[in-house]
């Protein structure tokens, strides 16, 4: 089951402490300065003290989230480096026990976000790549791609086929002219028109 939760801040009643939601592990925010920490300054903070606006580049440092809510700790240079605490998704397509569930691994870049400007508010809005770290690719080939697994969508002109492919070899290719499949240890099957091959042999049905 997916679920997500939204939550916001209201402003604490007289005489009683404001709440800190998801994230009362990160060091508290005040003025521009990170627990104290002068390298963070009112530069990037909005002018409203303390509420910080816009995007920030972060690294993932952690992605199992205790309570399966699609959350993630995030390192943010531009924050003295201050890791955050459970930054909730902000994704696509969510709702009771349907969504798009896809973290992004440890090390991964991602775009760091607070909710209206709330330091203990933080929201992982996206992901990115350095130089050098996309797959290589062609404009018309669409890749959902993790470390031990693949689906290629090839959509160029000449020939439209849908791949599915493991790191051990499995292979399935699925396209206009007929469907094979490998296991990655010499077997194999290709269905093409009205014939059928096994292991490079075609076999006669009747």
């Amino acid at each position: 089951m997916i679920a997500f939760i939204v939550s916001k801040v209201f402003p604490a009643a007289a005489g009683k402490k404001a709440q800190k939601p998801f994230s009362s592990d990160v060091p508290e925010l005040k003025d521009g300065v990170a627990a104290g920490n002068p390298a963070v300054t009112t530069s990037t903070t909005s002018p409203a003290s303390g509420s910080y606006f816009g995007k920030y580049r972060g690294k993932v440092v952690e992605n199992t989230d205790p309570q399966g809510m699609g959350r993630l700790k995030v390192l943010v240079p531009a924050l003295a480096g201050v890791e955050t605490g459970w930054a909730m998704p902000s994704v696509p397509y969510a709702g009771i026990d349907v969504g798009l569930f896809a973290l992004p691994p440890t090390g991964s870049n991602v775009w760091v976000e607070f909710e209206e400007g709330n330091p203990y508010h933080p929201i992982w809005s996206g992901c990115f790549w350095e130089k050098g770290e996309i797959p290589e690719l062609q404009p018309e080939k669409k890749v959902f791609k993790t470390s031990r697994a693949a689906i290629t969508l090839n959509d160029t002109p000449e020939k439209g086929e849908i791949v599915l492919e493991t790191s051990d070899g499995v292979r399935i290719v699925i396209g206009s002219d007929g469907i094979e499949l490998s296991n990655g240890q010499g077997g194999s099957i290709s269905l093409d028109g009205k014939n059928v091959s096994v292991n490079g042999r075609v076999l006669n049905l009747v």
